[in-house]
């Protein structure tokens, strides 16, 4: 009887010992399970995108014009394309394609601004200049002007003037040249109305080669302003060569940039829209500073930027080469020794064609990314960024808090001794229970 109990507890330890480990491997099991479908469903949430129906408003749905009146609409959208003015008679008022109108004579018309299909329309009516206006020829003064400039690329600009009063009866024009001594005597046709909003704000937008004249073209830019008085038709110069301060450049990081992903191929990330005939040297080089990296972990992106600019143009470098903006049909790095964990950078410089264009320069940080197929350096986010003096380890808690999946097997390992040791005690107790009885 005695031995009989004896066999039945060791079977009883033992299948609770199974017991025990199955549910904890089932619990893994499930977890696993569980984070493949969480997976799934968070990438097909990622990959659908949600349709908005475009649409597009005007500032102002109808307005009153005099004869050769300039006022700008302004329009609102949610899409990223391109917006078309039309007028419905060109004779009454003509519109540009930055939405400033222009009165030409008497009568109505309707301005229509349309993006993706959909439209809206403004109502303008056009009058008779006022014969009791002011018809002297004295000019604007343009005395207290001021200037401010903004772009985001080589190849667009907006020019916002203050400082002056208009006239009611005057139009405006700017001009702007690489000569400082043009003799400049009626508007000329390279000029651009400078328009004016609903909030009384005036400007002019220019884009395209119009802008890349002015901001990617080496040398300076000087502003003109040309008055036109509209009754006495008289044309005056009232800003003269008014010297323009060189736009910056957006800042580095968001220049260029050398994709280098891909085992047999590489191109170049044109940021800044500069013109296509320019080509680009590179060098690429390891990273071998913890300060660097430290700065792309800690500091703002401008000044790890600015210290691995200057890293970059006095260190050592792997490899140079020269690419266009039609790419490469092989990746650079495929061939070089690039180690696993480490760091790299890539320094641009864009050719300026003896002279016609300013220079430019970026510089960018990648990561290796080592495939069978051959060596790619790829971005990467600055926060996992590792230094030397950190000690690696894997993350294996899970920001749900769960239990990290390698520790399992510890937990079952104790499980397993705690119960052995259960029911040890329980057969030493039961036997020393039996010896006294």
């Amino acid at each position: 009887m005695k031995k009989r109990l004896i066999q039945i507890m060791l079977l009883v330890t033992i299948l609770t010992s199974f017991l025990f480990y199955s549910t904890l491997v089932n619990a893994e099991v499930n977890a696993e399970v569980n984070a493949e479908v969480n997976a799934e469903v968070n990438a097909e949430d990622s990959s659908t995108s949600t349709t908005t129906d475009t649409s597009i408003t005007l500032d102002k749905t109808t307005i009153e014009m005099q004869i050769s009146q300039t006022l700008k609409l302004t329009a609102t959208t949610n899409s990223n394309n391109t917006i078309n003015w039309t007028s419905s008679k060109n004779d009454i008022a003509t519109v540009d394609q930055n939405g400033n109108v222009n009165a030409l004579k008497e009568g109505a018309t309707v301005i229509t601004a349309t993006v993706d299909g959909k439209s809206a329309t403004c109502t303008v009516t056009v009058t008779k200049v006022d014969d009791t206006a002011n018809k002297d020829n004295s000019k604007t003064d343009f005395s207290n002007v001021k200037f401010s400039y903004e772009s985001s690329s080589l190849r667009d600009i907006k020019i916002t003037i203050s400082g002056y009063t208009p006239k009611e009866n005057s139009q405006y024009y700017i001009y702007i040249s690489k000569n400082k001594n043009e003799n400049i005597t009626t508007v000329p046709k390279e000029a651009f109305l400078i328009g004016t909003d609903s909030d009384g704000v005036k400007s002019v937008s220019l884009a395209g080669s119009e802008a890349t004249k002015i901001l990617e073209y080496a040398g300076k830019n000087y502003i003109y302003i040309i008055e036109k008085n509209i009754v006495n038709n008289v044309e005056a110069v009232v800003v003269n060569a008014k010297e323009m301060p060189t736009i910056a450049l957006p800042d580095l990081g968001l220049r260029l940039d050398m994709w280098l992903y891909n085992y047999n191929e590489a191109f170049i990330s044109n940021k800044v829209n500069m013109s296509k005939d320019r080509s680009i040297t590179y060098k690429i080089g390891k990273i071998t500073s913890n300060d660097i990296l430290k700065s792309f972990k800690n500091d703002s992106s401008s000044v790890a930027y600015a210290n691995l600019l200057k890293y970059a143009k006095n260190t050592n470098y792997m490899a140079t080469g020269t690419i266009t903006m039609d790419g490469l049909n092989y990746n650079p790095v495929s061939k070089l020794n690039i180690e696993k964990d480490c760091y790299y950078f890539v320094y641009m410089i864009a050719d300026n064609k003896d002279g016609k264009y300013i220079d430019i320069e970026d510089v960018a940080i990648y990561k290796e990314n080592n495939i069978t197929a051959g060596n790619t350096l790829v971005h990467f986010d600055f926060a996992d960024i590792k230094v030397d003096e950190e000690q690696v380890k894997d993350d294996t808690t899970s920001p749900d808090n769960k239990l990290p999946q390698t520790g399992i097997s510890y937990i079952v390992i104790i499980a397993i001794v705690l119960t052995a040791l259960v029911g040890i005690i329980t057969y030493t107790k039961y036997k020393k229970y039996m010896n006294i009885k």
